[in-house]
């Protein structure tokens, strides 16, 4: 009766320990930000909040449903827009990480690397899925890219129009035409300085691209400054500047400088070396109209809504 007692004492405390681990664990799985399903035999037997959250279900209501019926209302893509089903999505998960996003009516789109593991025995397919959410980790990828677009871009133009203008100071010339150079230079340099600023102060990429204050800007005279520091820095091709009205918009002035100078630096870039390119500052009824015209290809048709997502870069032939 003794022994019986001290084994049951300890088969009391084993027990015991055995809950407090599956507490523990339970606590552990429960707090994941990683979403956590399990299945068994095709169906869900158990799913953390985590899962509920990024399938917009109750963890109660995703009990003894397949995946394919908690997929069901949600669209799931890869990277390269293909559209997953439930076995594509666990098939690919099986064999390597897989990135994923995940949208669903009325909710924003979230990225996430899924993962499958299968735990089989002798009564029970098992499977384990895990979903990683990493949309806040593209979002700050998608700046770093930004960040790097406008150093290596943006930076480069101004940077050409200094370098430009110093070459010239090597050169005799008038004194007038001397301190216009210097001056061009130094306001170019002062662009380099908004820029960087720019790019410290900036903690989303909205920031980057969106004006912060909207004032009256003269389009003329912001096109005539623009030739007139980028025309002799490019002394074999003529720049030219052809004014119709003189409109007054609303804008920020280093943003609409900086798109003109980056439209007239494509457009040496790609068209003939013999051509010259034309500014043009146009109105129509109620809209004021800045042009760059040059005589390179163009852009096909098919390709002219992809120039304006951010990061597109299209073919060259």
């Amino acid at each position: 009766l003794r022994h019986l007692n001290a084994r049951h004492a300890e088969l009391k405390n084993a027990i015991s320990e055995a809950e407090y681990a599956q507490d523990t664990l339970g606590v552990v799985v429960n707090e994941s930000p990683e979403a956590k399903m399990v299945l068994q035999d095709g169906k869900i037997i158990a799913a953390n909040p985590a899962a509920a959250s990024a399938l917009g279900l109750p963890a109660s209501q995703l009990t003894d449903l397949t995946v394919f019926e908690a997929l069901n209302g949600v669209e799931v893509r890869g990277e390269d827009g293909t559209r997953y089903d439930a076995d594509a999505l666990i098939e690919a998960a099986l064999a390597d990480h897989t990135i994923v996003s995940i949208t669903e009516p009325g909710r924003i789109e979230h990225w996430y690397v899924v993962d499958a593991v299968r735990h089989e025995d002798g009564l029970h397919h098992r499977m384990l899925l895990t979903a990683r959410d990493i949309t806040e980790e593209r979002r700050l990828a998608l700046i770093r890219a930004e960040i790097v677009s406008i150093i290596s871009h943006d930076l480069r133009s101004p940077l050409t129009v200094v370098i430009g203008y110093l070459d010239l100071l090597t050169r005799p010339m008038p004194e007038e035409q001397r301190l216009k150079a210097v001056e061009t230079a130094r306001r170019n340099a002062g662009r380099m300085a908004d820029l960087l600023e720019d790019l410290l102060t900036a903690t989303k990429a909205e920031e980057l691209l969106a004006p912060s204050e909207l004032v009256p800007t003269p389009l003329a005279e912001l096109a005539e400054e623009v030739v007139g520091s980028m025309a002799p820095t490019h002394a074999a091709r003529a720049l030219l500047l052809e004014v119709e009205c003189e409109p007054v918009v609303l804008g920020e002035e280093k943003r609409l400088r900086q798109v003109l100078v980056n439209f007239v630096t494509n457009a040496y870039k790609y068209s003939p070396e013999t051509d010259p390119v034309l500014v043009r500052v146009r109105c129509d009824r109620d809209e004021a109209l800045i042009e760059v015209v040059d005589h390179g290809p163009g852009i096909p048709e098919d390709d002219r809504d992809h120039v304006f997502e951010r990061f597109a870069r299209l073919a060259t032939t």
